[in-house]
């Protein structure tokens, strides 16, 4: 699977995992993985940067403006366990709804344990 689909695919209902903690676990792991910053400024499309390459793609999203909220407000309530890894930048004002996850570049590769993203996907 190329970069392109596997980031589509972040934005698809995952029937295994389904719901907002399962995806902002996704999309976290994503972003970690594969040297991912995330600039999300609208609710139908989030644009992903590749640290290691330069490569930018833009991903058309069909999320309601209350997944989004919700989706925010995940990261949000994350943002303590996963400060050594990402830099989190956010609105949740409901007329000014953006997120930005930027990778820390001295952060370590793995999270504390690496099972941070994996226990949340299952809480």
């Amino acid at each position: 699977m190329n970069d392109t689909e596997r980031l589509r695919k972040l934005f698809t209902n995952d029937d295994v995992h389904p719901g907002v903690v399962a995806f902002v676990s996704r999309l976290l792991t994503e972003c970690r993985d594969h040297q991912w910053e995330l600039d999300w400024r609208q609710p139908d499309q989030c644009l992903f940067h590749r640290i290691d390459s330069g490569l930018e793609f833009t991903v058309a999203v069909s999320f309601r403006p209350s997944v989004f909220r919700a989706a925010i407000a995940r990261v949000a309530a994350l943002a303590d366990e996963i400060a050594t890894t990402f830099r989190i930048e956010f609105s949740n004002d409901p007329n000014d709804l953006w997120l930005s996850i930027k990778l820390l570049h001295d952060s370590p590769t793995q999270i504390n344990g690496s099972d941070v993203l994996a226990a949340q996907a299952h809480s």
